[in-house]
């Protein structure tokens, strides 16, 4: 993405709605916080970084927790930031007495969570920030237990002996759930993840040190059964859950797996198989949340697709994130914008706000009025003999009348009953211009009526056009002859 920075711009910028509110931009003024895509079309984004008042430039993560606000961490672990809607606060965890290099874990009823596991010593250090602002450490021997979906709304951790601890009030609390040893055997215990309320994942590697899952076992803590086991030699392996109880493996995104049907292999209807490295998150898809796949496209952009549980099908959600996103979560805020992070800071994307610029595809060059149809389509009239261009609230086209693609467009466009009014250079001068129903339409006069500038509907039905050097044209669209000058 580049920064606007023309020395003679014109930007248009519209709502997607309905209702297509327009709003127009013509600026001299370089805006270094809005980027923009030289693509056909592209949403508004602001990105906040350490030249707007973060502490650091790269941001990991935005999460938002039960109040709504917005947490943001960054690639160096020693901060966190929150933002309110209207103010940023910045929190050091060295100030709090807490450790530097905690991750985000997750957001319950307690506060916020945070982990970090100490490879040397072996503890896990879990980390609170309770409702009321107060920080807590507790180092534990063992690792908490992952919550994807959202399951549970506290977190817990096993210890070396693979048993259960649960977060109460104030402090963990030792459960009667306990991983049995035998289905471990000689293999070691990866991470747990919680599935549903009464079912664990339990991963597994071939050794203490090994970077691959090569097995999983769905474990029923209740029935104190196993329910379901996969492995594979590959060190590609499984390349992660898309529900609680749905798999993919080996970047092949044409097929699933399902847990609860023993395995069964399944199509996956969406982006196919992967060679490039993608990422895997976890956003809310209706009531429930499942997985998202993040791919870089042709433009070196990503694109994120969220798996639908119902038709199993992976569906473009996102398109052209930033190169920097970094797979992690997406938050939309109570105004519909979508925060993610990148290597280059915070990002903020308004998706009901598209912009042009007039380097876009099927744009006009030297754009000098807009208008809108009574269909709804937006019309946009260049300069330069570069004619018309229109919006449908899709795709920004270029008409098939061939009479509407060079076209010198003046200023002063206007829209009535159906048709749109507007003033051409080096044309007939005793004709008068209009689009009605995508094509070129015009009428005679029998003395010279352009160039213009202006139209105006008056209240006796019939049309008013200011005509450079010559006065106020009145005239009845029906009756071109019976007009005054």
């Amino acid at each position: 993405m580049i920064p606007i920075s023309y020395q003679y711009p014109t930007f248009v910028t519209f709502k997607s709605s309905d209702t297509l509110l327009i709003r127009t931009i013509l600026t001299y003024v370089l805006f270094s916080l809005i980027y923009i895509s030289l693509s056909a079309q592209q949403v508004l984004e602001n990105v906040y970084d350490v030249a707007t008042g973060l502490p650091f430039q790269e941001a990991t993560g935005v999460h938002q927790d039960k109040k709504g606000y917005l947490w943001v961490e960054y690639s160096n672990q020693e901060y966190i930031s929150r933002f309110d809607g209207i103010t940023w606060t910045h929190f050091r965890y060295s100030d709090h007495g807490m450790p530097v290099g905690i991750a985000f874990d997750r957001a319950t009823k307690d506060g916020l969570w945070f982990t970090k596991i100490n490879t040397i010593s072996r503890l896990t250090d879990i980390v609170l920030l309770d409702q009321q602002g107060v920080w807590h450490l507790f180092s534990i021997k063992g690792k908490a237990v992952t919550d994807y979906f959202q399951i549970t709304n506290s977190i817990a951790y096993f210890d070396q002996e693979y048993r259960i601890h649960q977060f109460r009030d104030t402090s963990f609390v030792t459960t009667d759930i306990v991983i049995p040893r035998h289905i471990i055997g000689e293999d070691y215990l990866h991470s747990v993840l919680n599935i549903d309320k009464n079912t664990f994942l339990i991963n597994l590697t071939k050794s203490d040190d090994a970077s691959y899952i090569y097995k999983f076992i769905y474990f029923d803590f209740v029935k104190k059964a196993v329910m379901f086991v996969d492995s594979t030699d590959s060190k590609d392996g499984f390349s992660g859950l898309l529900t609680p109880f749905k798999y993919f493996k080996n970047f092949d995104f044409r097929y699933g797996y399902d847990m609860k049907a023993q395995g069964s292999k399944f199509p996956i209807n969406g982006p196919g198989s992967s060679s490039h490295p993608y990422g895997l998150s976890y956003f809310r898809n209706d009531n429930y949340l499942s997985g998202a796949i993040t791919i870089p496209n042709n433009l070196k952009k990503k694109d994120v697709y969220l798996f639908d549980a119902n038709d199993n099908t992976l569906n473009k959600i996102y398109s052209d994130l930033h190169e920097g996103y970094r797979s992690s979560s997406i938050v939309k805020d109570p105004d519909q914008n979508i925060w993610y992070a990148t290597h280059s800071g915070l990002f903020r994307r308004n998706s009901h706000i598209l912009t042009f610029s007039e380097s876009s595809t099927d744009m006009v060059n030297g754009l000098h009025t807009i208008s809108e149809d009574n269909q709804g389509k937006i019309w946009f009239g260049g300069y330069n003999q570069s004619g018309w261009s229109y919006w449908d609230g899709q795709r920004l086209k270029r008409p098939d009348d061939q009479n509407l693609l060079s076209n010198q467009v003046l200023p002063g466009s206007f829209s009535d009953n159906g048709k749109i009014w507007f003033f051409e250079e080096a044309f007939d001068a005793r004709n008068l211009s209009y689009l009605q129903k995508d094509r070129l339409r015009i009428i005679s006069f029998p003395a010279e009526v352009s160039p213009g500038y202006y139209f105006k509907k008056l209240s006796s039905g019939k049309m008013a056009a200011g005509l450079a050097g010559k006065g106020l044209l009145i005239f009845d669209p029906e009756k071109p002859a019976d007009f005054t000058i």
